[in-house]
């Protein structure tokens, strides 16, 4: 043991964050700080010491997860030019956690162990991660805890780990060092019971009683009216505060829907006979129009009085003021097999069958680009401003400036999923900031920000208690998404979405 090494002992206060623990004095040997007063004694092993600093007469260090003060009556320079000396400077913060690891479908706890952030890396018993290879991060206030995914570079995969604190106030500074960085990916998850969601009493339904009948189209008009095919009949909701049952247009179609878009104020519809298109007027709640397209279309798309198609070979241009309806078209003399197509601002996009996607300026030029499919089947397209979305079975793609994004979800998700991934068309808020889609039971939103930043993992995601068969935005709300489940109709918020990990978490 070394002698005590008495350092122009001042007489001074010892505090523990803000709160005063005692008048003291202190001393120090080659491995220890003591603080002393005649009741008791405090010790610091000074190679755990770190954040030593010197700010007139005060000296301020972190012990474990703790802060202290040493408010000294007089110049202490020499006691910290002698501990910096052992006082490790890269040190910022250390905690004991419990540490949980995920793998093969749920998370394995590995128990207690140190947890260390060196610079700007957070140092476990057997893991290093880089601070800037967190893609992503969320906490939960109720269990102090967080689940964060991160690019292990040695294994050359994203790996989750889930690490609970002894309380929520240790959780936060061990925050305070990872979100100068990650600032946009750190949530906050509300407890279930917060969650914000409204949906239809199932007895209002269209055609609820009637069996083997589901929803099967979801379509947001103007003036916050939500519009909902089922089977033969179209429901009709208000969606300007809670989501709110309006009516039934019953015997609206005369087989199940195929497609709807809004067009001139109505709605443009198109059942099983995929040669016909038949407006919906929308006052008189009956079908005013039919027209034969005379072609076996494979998608329709419209924009204000703009009326566009496609069939396997061919783009066309309708306008129903015209006898021979078809004013304008692009034919092929090879099939491309087009499956789907959209406009915006005078923006075309159509996509076929093996991935390949053309863009247009109108109707009856070359295409001005094309891009070499996948080899997957483009299921639908979406445009906003210079962005386009292209949605495939078991991933998304977003175009923008000769630029490609593919987004897809975590492997770890995949296999929780049991692999079984199924998009449903993924569609822009209406301001562009945040993109939804859904697969099976979940629905999946990214932002914007996070994608054009290359943080492609940062989506949020919610779980219900059955397949999500349409999804879109609000009517000028990308805060507010509206679903169609096979029985019901629901309104929720982005804010109740949160990363599958905690759910995954949950169920360990």
């Amino acid at each position: 043991m070394f002698p005590f090494l008495r350092l122009n002992s001042r007489d001074g206060e010892l505090y523990h964050g803000s709160v005063k623990i005692f008048e003291c004095s202190y001393k120090i040997t080659k491995e220890t700080l003591f603080f002393i007063s005649k009741e008791e004694e405090r010790s610091f092993q000074i190679n755990k010491m770190y954040n030593l600093e010197l700010n007139n007469k005060t000296l301020s260090f972190s012990y474990f997860s703790d802060d202290y003060n040493f408010k000294s009556k007089g110049k202490i320079d020499d006691l910290f030019n002698n501990l910096s000396k052992s006082v490790e400077r890269d040190k910022k913060f250390e905690c004991i956690v419990n540490l949980s690891r995920y793998e093969l479908g749920r998370f394995i706890k590995e128990g207690e162990q140190p947890l260390v952030i060196k610079g700007d890396n957070i140092v476990l018993e057997d893991k290093l991660i880089e601070i800037k290879e967190i893609v992503d991060l969320y906490f939960e206030k109720k269990d102090s805890s967080v689940i964060l995914s991160y690019l292990d570079k040695d294994k050359k995969k994203e790996e989750t780990i889930a690490i609970l604190f002894n309380d929520y106030f240790i959780l936060l500074k061990f925050l305070s060092y990872v979100k100068f960085n990650k600032s946009e990916e750190i949530i906050d998850n509300k407890s279930e019971e917060e969650e914000e969601e409204s949906d239809v009493p199932e007895e209002k339904l269209p055609n609820k009683t009637k069996d083997g009948i589901k929803n099967d189209g979801l379509l947001v008009g103007k003036n916050n009216l939500l519009f909902v095919s089922r089977g033969e009949a179209l429901g009709i909701f208000s969606t300007e505060k809670d989501l709110e049952f309006r009516e039934t247009i019953t015997n609206a179609l005369e087989d199940s829907l195929s497609k709807m878009k809004l067009y001139n104020n109505n709605l443009l519809l198109q059942d099983k006979d995929n040669t016909t298109l038949k407006v919906l007027d929308l006052n008189k709640q009956e079908i005013v129009e039919k027209r034969d397209t005379k072609n076996q279309l494979t998608d329709f798309f419209t924009e204000k009085d703009f009326l566009g198609g496609v069939t396997e070979n061919s783009i066309l241009n309708f306008d129903f003021r015209n006898k021979d309806l078809i004013v304008n078209k692009k034919e092929y003399k090879t099939k491309p097999m087009f499956t789907v197509g959209n406009v915006k601002k005078n923006n075309i996009v159509i996509g076929s069958t093996n991935g390949d996607i053309r863009f247009y300026d109108s109707i009856g030029k070359k295409a001005k680009e094309l891009i070499k499919g996948y080899g997957s089947k483009p299921i639908y397209v979406d445009l906003f401003d210079k962005y386009t979305l292209v949605t495939f079975k078991e991933y998304i793609i977003l175009f923008y400036d000769k630029k490609q994004v593919k987004l897809s979800l975590k492997q770890s998700h995949i296999e929780f999923l049991k692999g079984e991934i199924n998009f449903t068309p993924c569609k822009f808020s209406s301001d562009g900031e945040r993109i939804v889609t859904s697969t099976n039971n979940y629905v999946i939103v990214w932002k914007m920000s996070d994608i054009l930043s290359d943080k492609l993992m940062s989506y949020r995601i919610k779980h219900f208690n059955d397949s999500v068969i349409a999804n879109t935005f609000s009517e000028g709300d990308s805060n507010t998404i509206l679903l169609a489940l096979p029985d019901d109709v629901k309104k929720t918020g982005t804010n109740t979405l949160w990363s599958l990990d905690k759910e995954i978490y949950k169920r360990k």
